[in-house]
């Protein structure tokens, strides 16, 4: 029903777009320069826009019992399949609800991390707390609901180069793997951006929590499987990706100058 190859696809294509308008304005700022809750629209509406139902902050089916709306833990983005609505959470229909309506079982769930490089102010400090650490957070949340078939999280990365990007978001995907039983290969996709405050390079990567993640200990060290043949570009996978290579995060390292510009032409949603 799924295939985060296709979600991966239509969020880097927003993203892309994105900048495109903002280079078009002449505007100072890039895509780069959003803040993680800027991105949710872009995303949202870019979903929309490509067929799917679309539902910001929703709450998650475990936090319903919650006798407040406000209380219990929502989720960024969640997506019906094309040609579907977004169900009224715990199915409670108006008659202005549309009759086609995927409810929780159906809905693929999205929880959005950022993680840049760069800042206005100069490199982030917080670069591994970004790519490492609050995801993992996310993930964790999602494999605690059992209710939800089809999650994962969308990393959106901003960097100075595509070797950056792909050497710590393995480092990334690997301690993703020593704390949860059960993830999936993530779907990837770079692309340029205009430099502006250090990045020339964004990128997309949806890691699916698979469906049978809840079944274990959503927190820690389970008995994780090695992977199985999967889908190279990352659609369709199964498994468990292995642990990342050792050692620091190379955005962590001293930057060193940039002695030739990341060439546009070169970057054309290749994969990791």
């Amino acid at each position: 029903m799924w295939s985060i190859a296709e979600l991966a696809d239509v969020a880097a294509a927003a993203l892309i777009e994105e900048d495109r308008r903002a280079a078009e304005e002449q505007s100072v700022r890039g895509v780069d320069h959003l803040a993680e809750v800027e991105l949710h629209p872009v995303l949202a509406a870019a979903f929309g826009r490509a067929g799917f139902g679309v539902e910001r902050e929703r709450r998650y089916p475990a936090g319903r019992a919650a006798r407040r709306e406000t209380e219990g833990d929502r989720c960024d983005l969640v997506l019906a399949p094309g040609g579907l609505a977004v169900a009224p959470a715990g199915g409670r229909g108006t008659l202005f609800t549309p009759a086609a309506a995927a409810g929780d079982g159906m809905l693929f769930w999205l929880e959005v991390k950022l993680a840049a490089q760069f800042g206005p102010e100069g490199p982030n400090g917080a670069w591994s707390a970004d790519l490492v650490t609050r995801p993992r957070q996310d993930l964790r949340k999602l494999a605690r609901e059992p209710a939800v078939r089809h999650r994962g999280l969308l990393l959106v990365i901003f960097s100075r180069t595509p070797a950056i990007i792909e050497h710590d978001l393995a480092i990334a995907v690997g301690r993703f793997a020593d704390a949860l039983p059960c993830i999936g290969f993530p779907a990837t996709r770079i692309f340029p951006v205009r430099d502006l405050i250090g990045h020339a390079c964004g990128a997309v990567s949806i890691v699916p929590v698979l469906a049978h993640a809840s079944a274990g200990r959503a927190g820690g060290r389970g008995s994780r499987r090695r992977p199985r043949a999967s889908d190279p570009r990352g659609g369709r996978a199964s498994g468990v990706p292995e642990p990342g290579p050792p050692g620091r995060m190379t955005a962590e390292r001293p930057v060193e100058p940039v002695v030739e510009p990341v060439p546009g032409a070169d970057l054309r949603f290749d994969d990791v």
